[in-house]
C-alpha cells in the first residue's frame, strides 16, 4: 500500500528553488513555472500534484492534464487539495478523475490556451511529462521536441512517483519511484483477556521489507494509531491488556525521508502522505473478563408424573462478565432453553420434558456472541467470549411397566400343582423391575423377581379365588412394595405398573360318575350321570398310586375297563371331565372273592 499525499506548502517548502529562478526558465517561459511533481497512479482515484517553481504567483486553473487523446481535464474540473492560485514554491493536489494505467502510462500538462493555439499535438503547447512503466506514451514525441523527455525513457518501480529536480531539471534521472515495501508479517493472531495481568505478543517477524525508515504500528481496528514501537523488542514489550477491551491491529511500515502523519492519533489509514508502505496487519483481541462462575444446589431427580416439577434454591458465585444468561441443556449439551434469570430457571416445569437428563448451567459472556439458541449445542456451537459454569443435573425419570403378555390362566384347585408359562414382557424401562402377583383387590401376594421365578409359583396353594400378575418398574426409594400392601393404592415412589393377567383357581366340580359291576373280573363300566357330551379322561392306579396299564374304551359319557388281564385286588379309579374340569375318585374291586 504505497502512498504519497502532497499538500499545498508542505512537500517542497524546504526546497529553495529561489536560488534557480532568477532570470527566464528555459523556452522564454516567464518566472512563474508549474511543472508535474508528483504522480499517484491510484486505481480510478489517480492523484497529482503541480508545484510552482517561479518567483511569482500563477493561476493555473485553465491548464490541462492530458493522459492520451479524449483524457483532456482543466485543473478547474477537478477535485483539488488546496488553491489553483499557486503561490511561488507552493504545490496543489487535484485528483484526476481518468482511469490512469497503474503499471505503465505517461502524463502531460499543457498551457491554458492549448485548444486555440494548434491543440495538443502541437509541441509548443507541452510544458511537462512523465512516463512510467513503459517508453511509447503518445505524447513522448512531443515531449522529445520540448527537451522534457529522452526518447525511450520511462520510470521504474512503483508509484507514487516524486519529482526530485529543481524546476529546470527534465528528464527521467529527475523522478524518483517509491521503493517502500512493509514487507509480510507473521506471529498472531493474539487473544487476550483483560483481567489487569500484563499481556505480550511474541514470535512477531517481518519479512521483505525495504525502504529507508522503518517502525512498528499499532492501531485500533479502524486505523488510528495508538503506538510506534520502533523495533520488534520494543514492540514484544507493549502491555495489550492496558489498551481495555477491543481490537488492536499490528503492522510495519517502510518509509523515506519527508514522511508526514505518522503519529499516535492519526491514521495510517487515511493521514499519512509521503513515500511510504504498510505491511498486512495482525490482530491482537483484547476480550473482555469473563467467568461463568460457580453454581450449587441440586442435584434433582424427578418422577415424569404429569405433576409440575421445579427445581430450588439454586445459588450462583464468582460470576463475572457484562452479560449472563442461565442456560438449560440435555445430557449432550444441546440447548433446550436459555431463561434470563434464576427465578426463571426455578418457574421451568421439567416435567414437561419428559425422561431423560437435563443440565442446568450459567453463563457469562461478551458483546457479540453468537450460537446462543435452542437446538444449538453450548458446549460446542458458540463463538464469542464467553464462559460457562459446572452444571447441577436434574434427573428425570419415567419408568415404564410395558406391556406384559400370555394367558389368562385357569386352574382348578385340587391339590396338585399348577405353574404359568409363556409370560413375557416388553417395552419396559426403569431402573429396578419385579413381578407383582396379587389378588383382584390389587393386594400384594409375591414379588417374584424373575419370570423363571414367576413360572416356579404354584398358584394351587393359593386356593380358590383370581390373582392378578403385573410388571413394575421404578426407580429407587419406591415405598409399600411388600406383601399385604396394596400395589395400586399402598406404593410411593417413581414407579408405573403394567397391564396385568389373570389367573383363576375354581374349586373342583365333583363328577356324579356310576362304577358297575363292582367287583368287577373282566370289564368294568363308567356311565357319567346329567351329562350328554363329555370328554372323559379316566386312569387306574393301584393302592400305592402307581399306574395300572389296561386298555380303556371311551366314548362320551361312557368308558369300558378291560381288567381281566388284571390281579384280584382293589384299585382306584381317577375320573375327570376335561370339558368342566370336574374329577372324582372311585374305588375298583377287580375278582370275584372280594364281597363288600
Amino acid at each position: 500500500m504505497k502512498t504519497l499525499f502532497l499538500h499545498a506548502n508542505l512537500f517542497f517548502r524546504t526546497v529553495c528553488v529561489l536560488l534557480f529562478l532568477t532570470g527566464t526558465i528555459y523556452n522564454g517561459f516567464s518566472q512563474a513555472t508549474p511543472r508535474l511533481t508528483s504522480v499517484n497512479p491510484e486505481p480510478n482515484l489517480a492523484t497529482v500534484t503541480i508545484t510552482n517553481f517561479g518567483t511569482t504567483a500563477v493561476d493555473i486553473s485553465n491548464y490541462w492534464l492530458c493522459l492520451r487523446p479524449g483524457t483532456y481535464r482543466q485543473l478547474e474540473a477537478l477535485n483539488c487539495d488546496g488553491s489553483l492560485n499557486l503561490m511561488p514554491s507552493a504545490s496543489v493536489t487535484v485528483s484526476y478523475n481518468v482511469a490512469v494505467g497503474v503499471s505503465n502510462d505517461g502524463l502531460s500538462l499543457y498551457l491554458p490556451n492549448t485548444t486555440t493555439n494548434g491543440g495538443f499535438g502541437e509541441a509548443t503547447n507541452l510544458i511537462d511529462f512523465v512516463q512510467w512503466g513503459a517508453a511509447g506514451n503518445i505524447r513522448e514525441s512531443l515531449a522529445v521536441a520540448q527537451g522534457l523527455w529522452t526518447e525511450g525513457d520511462f520510470i521504474s518501480g512503483s508509484g507514487p512517483y516524486s519529482y526530485i529536480g529543481n524546476g529546470t531539471e527534465n528528464g527521467v534521472r529527475f523522478w524518483r519511484a517509491c521503493d517502500a515495501n512493509g514487507g509480510e508479517i507473521s506471529g498472531g493472531s493474539f487473544s487476550f483477556t483483560v483481567d489487569d495481568s500484563p499481556d505480550f505478543v511474541s514470535g512477531v517477524s517481518v519479512s521483505g521489507s525495504s525502504g529507508s525508515n522503518a517502525s512498528w504500528v499499532i492501531t485500533d481496528d479502524q486505523g488510528t494509531i495508538l503506538g510506534l514501537p520502533p523495533t520488534v523488542e520494543a514492540l514484544e514489550g507493549v502491555d495489550f491488556d492496558g489498551a481495555g477491551v477491543g481490537t488492536c491491529l499490528i503492522w510495519y511500515i517502510r518509509y523515506e525521508d519527508g514522511l508526514e502523519g505518522l503519529e499516535p492519533g492519526n491514521n495510517a489509514l487515511t493521514d499519512l502522505s509521503g513515500c511510504y508502505d504498510l505491511s498486512n496487519s495482525i490482530a491482537v483481541v483484547r476480550n473482555e473478563q469473563v467467568d461463568g462462575g460457580e453454581i450449587s444446589g441440586g442435584p434433582f431427580v424427578f418422577c415424569v408424573d404429569g405433576e409440575p416439577d421445579t427445581v430450588s434454591d439454586i445459588s450462583l458465585s464468582g460470576a463475572i462478565g457484562s452479560n449472563s444468561t442461565w442456560v438449560i441443556t440435555d445430557d449432550q449439551g444441546l440447548i433446550l432453553g436459555v431463561p434470563p434469570t434464576i427465578a426463571a430457571v426455578e418457574g421451568v416445569d421439567f416435567d414437561g420434558a419428559g425422561g431423560g437428563v437435563c443440565l442446568i448451567w450459567h453463563l457469562s459472556y461478551a458483546d457479540g456472541l453468537e450460537g446462543l439458541e435452542p437446538g444449538n449445542n453450548a458446549l460446542t456451537d458458540l463463538s464469542g467470549t464467553f464462559d460457562l459454569s459446572n452444571s447441577i443435573s436434574v434427573t428425570r425419570n419415567a419408568p415404564d411397566g410395558g406391556e406384559i403378555s400370555g394367558g389368562p390362566f385357569s386352574f382348578t384347585v385340587d391339590g396338585s400343582p399348577d405353574f404359568v408359562s409363556g409370560v413375557s414382557v416388553s417395552g419396559s424401562s426403569g431402573s429396578n423391575a419385579s413381578w407383582v402377583i396379587t389378588d383382584d383387590q390389587g393386594t400384594i401376594l409375591g414379588l417374584p423377581p424373575t419370570v423363571e421365578a414367576l413360572e416356579g409359583v404354584d398358584f394351587d396353594g393359593a386356593g380358590v379365588g383370581t390373582c392378578l400378575i403385573w410388571y413394575i418398574r421404578y426407580e429407587d426409594g419406591l415405598e409399600g412394595l411388600d406383601p399385604g400392601n396394596n400395589a395400586l393404592t399402598d406404593l410411593s415412589g417413581c414407579y408405573d405398573l403394567s397391564n396385568s393377567i389373570e389367573v383363576v383357581r375354581d374349586e373342583p366340580i365333583e363328577l356324579n360318575a356310576i362304577v358297575f359291576p363292582n367287583p368287577a373280573s373282566r370289564f368294568a363300566f363308567v356311565i357319567l350321570r346329567g351329562v350328554r357330551n363329555s370328554d372323559l379322561q379316566i386312569e387306574l392306579f393301584d393302592m400305592s398310586g402307581t399306574p395300572v396299564n389296561v386298555q380303556i374304551f371311551v366314548r362320551r359319557n361312557f368308558a369300558r375297563i378291560n381288567v381281566s388281564a388284571l390281579q384280584s385286588g382293589v384299585y382306584m379309579l381317577s375320573i375327570r371331565d376335561n370339558l368342566t374340569g370336574a374329577q372324582t375318585i372311585k374305588q375298583l374291586v377287580v375278582g370275584s372273592r372280594f364281597r363288600f
